[in-house]
């Protein structure tokens, strides 16, 4: 653990103080029944609904302009035929079908959903009800929530749940933002079932390409068409994949209107950046005590086997996992883990990676670039969960 990170900083260099969860009485944990079970009893009145939102009442499914996944796919099966390997979109990973199967079935695992459970929404909640308070000229008792890359929207489907039971929300534009088609149809149903005894929610699948948001002003723009507080959701520590964080938060993210809400988990640095062997021996990536790892290599190995030319069910793949503590950096303080495929013909690709932060240079490069944090939540191990606003 960083000792400071630890320690809220001085008000003076403006970044907020961060804190563990709350210790105030919450709702109990949901089981991963739960999750995915419709609410069966409710009070909530029809009537006592605000008009339906300009997406419709019955729309469920869009398609982004320009989102193509056949060209898509055919960009992996030319990434994984470069010769002598290279750098890869793991992006592109989730636009194959049986690739997005074995990504849902590691993410279905009971260990990982009780996992995700850890998060902290009950304090985010709060938080959020705080600040739609402050916009009265807002609906009060709806939000749009734009989930980009949910996977299988699991944290979502709590985060909404938690909402309408806890505040006085009670009319939901849920929008789940996935660049593959098969885990967003997926994604849709689980949320369509899950949320179906909540009259006011209603789910939009979108499929679309997050580097691609500046386009999309149906979804950047929902604050000025319906006049309600819009919450951009990025769980399941999907910044931490990004390519270039700074980039995607300048060139997409600042394309929602000013006062939107971002709600985004992240991984914090396991030691300092410039503190190569602490890194090696505490982030458990590294050290090789990761139990995802295992799982993780064969979501990987798949698409390998499947598109590459040469490579067959019996062909040997080696997976390393390597530490990038310098070129993929873009927020100061951070490093990044590599997962690295190496073929029978010496070629290697990277296939994988995921960055971590210190808290206090993340939440400073944040507001630099326009996102002004609100509060911020410290769970798990080596995990944060943070509030920020669009200024």
């Amino acid at each position: 653990m960083l000792q400071s990170d630890m320690t809220p900083k001085d008000k003076s260099n403006g970044v907020p103080p961060f804190h563990s969860p709350s210790k105030l009485p919450s709702p109990k944990q949901m089981s991963p029944e739960e999750i995915l079970s419709p609410l069966t009893e409710t009070n909530m009145q029809l009537e006592d609904l605000d008009e339906e939102d300009d997406w419709g009442q019955f729309e469920n499914s869009w398609i982004a302009p320009g989102f193509n996944s056949m060209e898509m796919h055919e960009k992996l099966r030319q990434s994984v035929n470069s010769e002598g390997g290279g750098s890869f979109d793991q992006a592109h990973l989730y636009v194959d079908h049986q690739s997005s199967a074995d990504w849902d079935a590691i993410t279905n695992n009971e260990e990982y959903m009780t996992a995700q459970n850890d998060i902290p929404l009950d304090d985010a909640i709060r938080a959020i009800k705080t600040q739609l308070e402050s916009f009265p000229h807002l609906s009060q008792n709806a939000i749009n929530i734009i989930a980009l890359g949910p996977g299988d929207a699991q944290s979502e489907i709590i985060l909404v749940k938690k909402l309408v039971s806890q505040t006085p929300i009670k009319k939901v534009r849920l929008c789940l933002l996935d660049i593959s088609q098969p885990l967003l149809s997926n994604a849709r149903d689980h949320a369509e079932r899950a949320l179906r005894g909540y009259p006011g929610v209603r789910v939009t699948a979108c499929s679309g390409d997050f580097y691609q948001l500046h386009k999309y002003d149906r979804l950047t723009k929902l604050t000025k068409s319906n006049k309600r507080l819009t919450l951009v959701t990025m769980l399941g520590y999907t910044f931490g994949n990004l390519i270039n964080e700074r980039r995607f938060v300048l060139d997409q993210l600042n394309a929602f209107t000013k006062n939107t809400f971002l709600l985004m988990d992240l991984v914090v640095a396991f030691a300092p950046s410039d503190q190569r062997e602490e890194i090696m021996k505490n982030d458990p990536w590294l050290s090789g005590e990761s139990r995802w790892q295992k799982s993780t290599e064969t979501f990987l190995e798949g698409p390998l086997r499947r598109y590459r030319k040469g490579i067959g069910e019996s062909s040997t793949i080696q997976f390393s996992v390597k530490l990038d503590d310098d070129t993929r950096r873009t927020i100061p303080k951070s490093y990044c883990v590599e997962m690295h495929a190496s073929l029978p013909d010496k070629s290697e690709f990277c296939m994988r990676f995921f960055k971590r932060y210190e808290i206090n240079p993340f939440l400073k490069c944040m507001e630099s670039d326009g996102w002004k944090s609100i509060d911020a939540w410290r769970f798990g191990q080596n995990r944060l969960l943070s509030l920020l606003k669009r200024k």
